[in-house]
């Protein structure tokens, strides 16, 4: 709703009889997609040191936690807000893949089944995976319909550069995706030339997989910055999908998940959070485009397991990590170990052009 409106109404408000007023303030406050979910600091660098940090901006969202009896535990802002969940959807787009036998038939590695879930890199061990996929169902890159970018690693990408190589399908983030649904493709003789299309059969067993797990009766589609089709769900969906994913009562979902547990480098990789995450916890999470991020944390005999979705309003990644983070340690999920190996993400540092620390970023969940 427009801040004009609001605002005329709480005018139109104070000129009603008391009791309506907490009324109206009620139901604008229900009305809102969003509540402030990270603050970022600025101080003074003096000597070295960070001093008198000051509230300088805010980062407004949504988050759902459901369990998996499907009782919502937490949240904050609209849970029933609809936006893309993105890349999160990975774990659930390999699954026609899984229940086609076609790891078993073509031979993938875990390394290889791995980056079929990620959101990777480029690096030359992401590369070398996506590579060996295609390789093994007789394509080549040239069938990848993902298109191409720089890889996010930056080594990676100055080594081509001085090499003189050009940056390809393979490097983009989702080449592991596109390669996944390419091998199930061949293993149900589907056409490859148009995979990513919306009525593809494909992409069809995919849908009915999100539509069963999250819930959702309608799904809207729109297009995903690597061409595939991308899922309107609400907050609330995403956090069921992955509170089925930590269950552990879906032999599908759970190969899902001791994929990724299995090899979290290829997930990300160097310097990713979701890598650093699942390398400090026995949870799943997954990044998605726009500020998405959604954990599937088993049960630890005492506490269900749990879904957790969060969107950033403003679609900044930088804010996402201290939420999840503050979120897990809430639920019990993260030791104190664990919480210190995740330090650098619980209050993210900020730092200048001449790598002076000047400020940070922590949630205010």
């Amino acid at each position: 709703m427009p801040c004009i409106v609001k605002f005329k109404r709480v005018l139109s408000a104070l000129r009603r009889p008391l009791y309506i007023i907490p009324f109206i303030i009620v139901r604008m406050k229900n009305e809102m997609n969003y509540v402030p979910l990270a603050e970022v600091y600025r101080g003074a660098n003096l000597e070295g040191m960070l001093v008198d940090p000051r509230l300088e901006s805010i980062h407004f969202g949504v988050f759902a936690v459901l369990d998996e009896n499907n009782n919502l535990l937490l949240s904050g802002g609209n849970v029933h807000h609809k936006t893309f969940i993105r890349s999160a959807a990975k774990p659930f787009q390999i699954l026609p893949l899984l229940a086609s036998g076609a790891v078993e038939h073509f031979g993938f590695t875990p390394r290889e089944c791995a980056v079929i879930c990620a959101s990777h890199n480029g690096e030359p061990v992401h590369v070398e995976a996506a590579s060996g996929i295609l390789q093994k169902i007789g394509l080549t890159e040239s069938h990848l319909q993902c298109g191409i970018h720089p890889p996010y690693h930056a080594p990676s990408a100055e080594a081509l550069i001085r090499r003189g190589e050009p940056f390809s399908t393979l490097h983009n983030n989702c080449s592991g995706k596109h390669s996944g649904m390419l091998a199930c493709c061949v293993r149900k003789n589907y056409s490859v030339e148009n995979y990513l299309d919306f009525d593809h059969p494909l992409q069809m067993e995919i849908l009915n997989y999100i539509r069963e797990l999250s819930g959702a009766k309608e799904i809207f589609r729109g297009t995903d910055g690597c061409s595939a089709p991308v899922f309107e769900l609400e907050v609330v969906q995403m956090a069921r999908l992955f509170a089925r994913m930590a269950s552990g009562k879906h032999d599908l979902l759970n190969r899902s998940f001791s994929i990724m547990r299995g090899d979290p480098y290829m997930i990300g990789g160097q310097n990713r959070f979701d890598t650093d995450l699942m390398l400090n916890s026995n949870v799943v999470g997954k990044v998605g485009g726009e500020g998405i991020h959604c954990i599937a944390a088993p049960s630890d005999g005492v506490r269900p397991a749990i879904g957790i979705a969060a969107k950033i309003a403003d679609g900044n990644f930088r804010a996402l990590y201290p939420v999840m983070i503050s979120l897990l340690k809430q639920l019990g999920a993260l030791n104190d170990q664990q919480m210190q190996g995740l330090a650098s993400y619980s209050k993210t540092p900020l730092k200048n052009h001449r790598k002076k620390e000047i400020g940070f970023i922590k949630s205010c969940v």
